[in-house]
């Protein structure tokens, strides 16, 4: 049985009505689909999980060569029809995303706060933090060794795509100089140095900011090869996942 796709035109109709991330085709994209025949053209968007269908040729190269961009499904998953299998996933890294959002504003306010009330705003900041590390460790578990790990093992030439994001999840050295600034913030009631404010800021921006390209990485990655497994090759993926992660990334129960 073929994966399910979504066509052309839906693609078109998408656009048309704003529900979409239009992604400019590259002129190079553009070139090397006027060249293909009609077969090599359509056999070419069911590898990026688009039907040709009824659609005009024109309305093809475009839509392929939007797709080829890395990101397009990283913008419009919901847009496929087995948007359910990744959206636990994204909602996630949205999550993860907003958490680290207000954690630099709260970093931001502790030099304006008055004195007395650095104590309560470190210790917030602090706890925040630490949740957040625990969480996102567990995350990064259930990547390692269930997602990432079903890929690796089934789909041919994974594994240097993987292997960057596992050395990414391995490497604790700058979330441990944040905990250690956190501590000495928490310790000191808030009054730290202003040398001090600066190095914890400097720090949180660098993690926040390589978080933010980890995650995206990540999405780039896997979302069009998880959006386009067949029902067997889905199947096959679930039975890597743990009851505990089925029951995280998932609502209900989905076969397909």
């Amino acid at each position: 049985m073929a994966p399910k796709v979504v066509s052309v035109n839906d693609v078109i109709r998408a656009m048309s009505k704003g529900d979409i991330t239009v992604t400019k085709p590259t002129d190079p994209a553009l070139k090397n689909t006027s060249s293909a025949s009609n077969a090599e053209l359509e056999k070419e968007l069911l590898n990026y999980g688009i039907h040709a269908g009824k659609s005009e040729r024109k309305y093809q190269e475009l839509v392929l060569g939007m797709v080829k961009d890395d990101m397009f499904w990283v913008r419009n998953y919901s847009l496929h029809p087995n948007a359910h299998r990744v959206r636990g996933w994204i909602r996630r890294h949205d999550r993860f995303r907003a958490c680290m959002r207000e954690m630099v504003k709260m970093i931001a306010r502790i030099p304006d706060t008055a004195s007395t009330a650095r104590a309560q705003l470190a210790y917030n900041l602090g706890a925040k933090f630490n949740a957040f590390l625990t969480e996102l460790d567990d995350h990064g578990n259930f990547e390692d060794a269930e997602l990432f790990k079903y890929f690796i093992d089934n789909i041919e030439g994974c594994w240097e795509d993987f292997e960057e994001l596992e050395a990414q999840h391995a490497d604790h050295s700058m979330t441990d100089q944040i905990v250690h600034r956190l501590e000495k913030l928490i310790a000191a009631q808030g009054n730290v140095s202003q040398a001090e404010l600066v190095e914890l800021q400097y720090n949180f921006y660098l993690f926040y900011r390589g978080s933010l390209a980890h995650l995206a990485l990540e999405e780039k990655t896997i979302l069009q090869k998880w959006l386009n497994l067949t029902p067997q090759e889905y199947r096959h993926f679930r039975s890597y996942l743990s009851w505990k992660h089925i029951l995280t990334y998932y609502k209900f129960f989905k076969l397909l």
